[in-house]
Formats: C-alpha cells, sequence, structure tokens
C-alpha cells in the first residue's frame, strides 16, 4: 500500500471516529452540527499537511458543471411544482429569520461544504489507488449516516425502517456520483449540485405536501438521470480524443462547449416553463390556473388574467371576500362572497357577487357547485387560452 494512500486512509477513520465521539457526547444538535463541521475543517487541514493541496484537472469540468448544476435546478423547480401542484403545499416549519441561519441553515451549508472539499482534496491525492478512492467515498457515507442518526429511534422499526429507506441508500447512491464527479472533473461542482438539492427545504416559505418517501423516490431515480448523462458525456470526450479533436484550436473548443451550454440552458428553461405552464392549466393538480373570460370582477381581476386556484376541500373554511370558484348552470363563475347562511345541516349556502357587478347574483352556491377559492392572479396571461377557446369554439 502506497504511503499516500495509508495517510488518506488514516485521515478517514481519524474523521470516523471523532464523528461517532461527537454523536456520543454532544446531545445539542446546533453544538454538534458545528462540532461536525469543525471536524471536517480539521480533516481537510490534515489532508493538506500530510498530502498538499489538490488542484482538480478535470476535462470539461466547465461544461459539466453547468449541466450538473442546471440539471439540479430543473429537478427541484419541476417537483417542486409537480408535487406541491398535486398534493398541495404546506408552510416550512423552518422561518427565515437570524434563528433559523444561524441554528440550521449556516450549519448544514457548513457541512456539506466541509465534505465536498475534504472528498476533492482526497480523491485528487489518491487518484492513483482505486483504495483510497473507494474509502473516500466510503468514509463521507458513512460520517452522512452517522450525522443523522440522533434523528432516529434505532429501537423503533419503522424509524429503522426509515433511516435505510431515506438516508442510507440515497446516500450511497449520491456519494458515488460526487466521488465520480469530484474523480472526473471538480469537487466544487459538487458543492454548489448539493447546496441546490439540499437547501431548498430550508429556505422555501412553502414546501409540497409530500411526506418524505415521494420526494427520495424522485430524487433517486435524479441521480440515475444524471450518472447516465455523465457516462454520455466521459464516453462522447474519449471518443473525440481519440479521433484527434484534442488538436484543434481552443477557440474552437470553446465556442463549441459555450454553444452546448447555451442550448442545455435554453431547453432547461423552455421545459421548465412549459410543463410548468401545461401542469397548471391542466386542473389535474391541487392548485391549476384559470384564464378569466369575462368582466365581471373589474378592477381587481380583468378579462384575460390568469386566477391561481386551490381546489376546495370539505374542511376549507370559507369567509366573506373569499373569491369562489364554482359552477352555475354549467358555466364557471369567479365571484366574490358576499354573505354566508348557515343551513340547518350544519353546511353554508354563499351568496356572490361580481366586484363590476350592482347586485348581487340571484343564486346561492352550495359546498357541491365550489371547485376551488382564487389565491392569486398573473395579468393577462391568459388572453392566448381565450383565443384558443374561442377559435375551437367558432
Amino acid at each position: 500500500m502506497k504511503l499516500s494512500t495509508r495517510k488518506i486512509i488514516s485521515i478517514e477513520v481519524g474523521l470516523v471516529v471523532t464523528t461517532v465521539l461527537t454523536i456520543l457526547l454532544v446531545s445539542n444538535a446546533v453544538v454538534r452540527s458545528y462540532l461536525q463541521a469543525g471536524l471536517l475543517v480539521g480533516a481537510i487541514a490534515m489532508s493538506m499537511i500530510l498530502l498538499g493541496w489538490a488542484k482538480a484537472r478535470g476535462r470539461d469540468a466547465k461544461f459539466v458543471g453547468i449541466a450538473v448544476i442546471l440539471a439540479a435546478v430543473t429537478f427541484q423547480v419541476l417537483t417542486f411544482l409537480l408535487l406541491g401542484l398535486k398534493l398541495g403545499f404546506v408552510t416550512n416549519v423552518y422561518a427565515w429569520n437570524f434563528a433559523s441561519i444561524f441554528r440550521v441553515f449556516l450549519p448544514v451549508a457548513l457541512v456539506i461544504m466541509g465534505e465536498e472539499i475534504l472528498r476533492g482534496q482526497l480523491v485528487e491525492k489518491g487518484k492513483a489507488s482505486k483504495l483510497a478512492v473507494v474509502m473516500t467515498g466510503v468514509t463521507l457515507w458513512v460520517v452522512e449516516i452517522a450525522i443523522t442518526l440522533p434523528l432516529y429511534d434505532l429501537g423503533s422499526a419503522k424509524d429503522v425502517f426509515s433511516l435505510v429507506v431515506l438516508v442510507t441508500g440515497p446516500a450511497a447512491l449520491t456519494n458515488i456520483l460526487l466521488t465520480y464527479i469530484a474523480f472526473c472533473y471538480d469537487y466544487r461542482i459538487n458543492i454548489v449540485y448539493r447546496l441546490v438539492m439540499s437547501l431548498p427545504v430550508y429556505l422555501l416559505p412553502i414546501l409540497p405536501d409530500a411526506g418524505d418517501y415521494l420526494p427520495t423516490i424522485f430524487q433517486i431515480g435524479f441521480i440515475f438521470l444524471v450518472a447516465l448523462g455523465l457516462a454520455g458525456i466521459r464516453w462522447r470526450s474519449r471518443i473525440n480524443a481519440a479521433a484527434g479533436a484534442k488538436n484543434q484550436r481552443p477557440e474552437t473548443d470553446r465556442i463549441r462547449q459555450t454553444k452546448k451550454v447555451a442550448r442545455w440552458v435554453g431547453i432547461g428553461v423552455a421545459v421548465v416553463v412549459v410543463v410548468g405552464y401545461v401542469a397548471l392549466m391542466s386542473g389535474l393538480f391541487h392548485y391549476y390556473l384559470l384564464a378569466i373570460g369575462s368582466g365581471s370582477m373589474e378592477p381587481n381581476i380583468a378579462r384575460g388574467d390568469l386566477v391561481l386556484v386551490e381546489r376546495y376541500r370539505e374542511r376549507d373554511e370559507l369567509e366573506v371576500g373569499d373569491i369562489l370558484v364554482y359552477k352555475h348552470s354549467n358555466v364557471v363563475m369567479v365571484h366574490r362572497i358576499s354573505e354566508m347562511q348557515e343551513q340547518q345541516n350544519g353546511d353554508y349556502a354563499y351568496t356572490t357577487k361580481g366586484d363590476a357587478n350592482k347586485s348581487e347574483d340571484e343564486w346561492t352556491v352550495g359546498k357541491n357547485e365550489i371547485i376551488g377559492v382564487v389565491k392569486g392572479k398573473i395579468i393577462a396571461l391568459g388572453f392566448p387560452t381565450l383565443w384558443l377557446n374561442e377559435l375551437f369554439n367558432k
């Protein structure tokens, strides 16, 4: 075994041992998180002392970095929209304030950056040894599992199952992917990738009401797709190198890579916009968009505006002033509640009125007629839908 490999393994064993001791001896979660970040900084410093600083020198690192980060952002946006619109949204338990930043956001970000800098350092210095590279991935996988152990009761079969399904398996796949990226390209890609994939759950004010298992399944599928994409890029790079592409002018290579990145960025943005718009307009989800075809709610909602509608559930509480979307005589109406009358069975009948109308509607609305409640609007973006409807109706 090479001396450098022995040094790498000794650093990794020291990190695992100190991490386990920290978990066993420190009960405060915030203090434990900062100590873990400190242990990673110490491991990085030790690697620099024993091995020297390692600079990543992977081919196509810039292009791969942009592609991976763009894919991560696209995945986060699409899953947020699709899961949220289908299953509804819940308020995030983490408030955006100094306490949350200090107690949650900052230690998580520090641990992520520490793990990926250490991964890049050890993988680059251990490239000549497959054992050193594999042990680096395994070590950081074990550390990640150890960090999450205090969140689970190992005496509970349900918690053990959740630990295996939600942490152990996904962390193994993620570490394989991250170690591959650090080995072939640049560890800095991993830092941005992990921040994009990990931090929205702490930063966004609302989150999809999807539980833990469904997003994990989506994430596992995404990891496989990214891995396949990277394998394809690597294969194509080798083919080009074998064909003598490396002898072309650097300016030509940069222009080609820039065009590829621009194309993928354009495709990613277009996919997000189109899928999001179609999903919202389809009416299949808990939230959807509806184009307004009349001026009965002006000036608050004009003809051609899009309104965001949350589907009505019987447990929802309505109030005077809410804007209802309901069906009356096979026509979808968007009018405001002006009065509520409680019925003998405990349900309510709602009197509605368009903001632009002089009088209230002549009918009352029962709960069986209610489709949803307007939660917001987008000015004028409903006109394309209206024009298409008019065209097909004619």
